[in-house]
């Protein structure tokens, strides 16, 4: 089977420049969703031009490729927090739980407003999901609500190193994203619920 080299070495470039090479640990959730889009359309394009052998092969490889790869980068990074031993202080610490916090607030935020929005344009039968899209989605959503529940978790610890106005933050954050989290499983519930095609 003839590959077409330039064709193929354009999608090559083209996934590699859009794939991140730093630490998943500090990348945002953009910089994941790039990252495996790129990947997507890198592995998209190569399969994509083996089986039709042509550029229109490769095109619509790297298209499917991409937006695979996006479905799976909806899922959020891990937490940015490390164990305590690995602050110096009690305030380092403390400041870690609530960056983290803000950050997976603010995701959650995103997350749910977008949800609530296809459920209802569902419901009023302007939109329709399949089922493995529903699925996938809602495999999707129960991952990140295991991962709001992780960040809950480790900032009630940090809880107990911290004072002030930082534990005031903490505590409002932490009661913050528990309403988040418990929207998160309501929409998760609404679109299970939800007739697919």
């Amino acid at each position: 089977m003839k590959l077409n080299y330039t064709v193929t070495t354009s999608i090559l470039l083209a996934g590699l420049a859009t794939m991140p090479f730093s630490s998943c640990s500090n990348m945002s959730r953009g910089e994941i969703m790039a990252g495996t889009a790129g990947l997507g359309a890198l592995l998209g394009g190569v399969a994509g031009n083996l089986i039709g052998d042509n550029t229109v092969g490769t095109l619509i490889g790297a298209g499917a490729g991409a937006l695979v790869g996006t479905l799976v980068g909806y899922v959020w990074s891990e937490s940015i927090v490390k164990e305590r031993s690995a602050y110096a202080t009690s305030a380092a610490y403390v400041q870690a739980n609530n960056q983290q916090l803000s950050s997976r607030l603010s995701e959650a935020r995103k997350e749910n407003s977008k949800t609530s929005s296809q459920v209802a344009s569902i419901r009023n039968g302007s939109t329709t999901i399949s089922k493995a899209d529903r699925d996938k989605k809602s495999a999707v959503m129960t991952q990140n609500i295991n991962l709001m529940e992780k960040d809950i978790q480790t900032a009630r610890k940090a809880a107990v190193e911290a004072s002030g106005s930082e534990l005031q933050q903490l505590r409002s954050q932490i009661n913050a994203l528990s309403s988040e989290k418990q929207k998160m499983e309501q929409n998760r519930n609404a679109l299970n619920a939800l007739a697919a095609i």
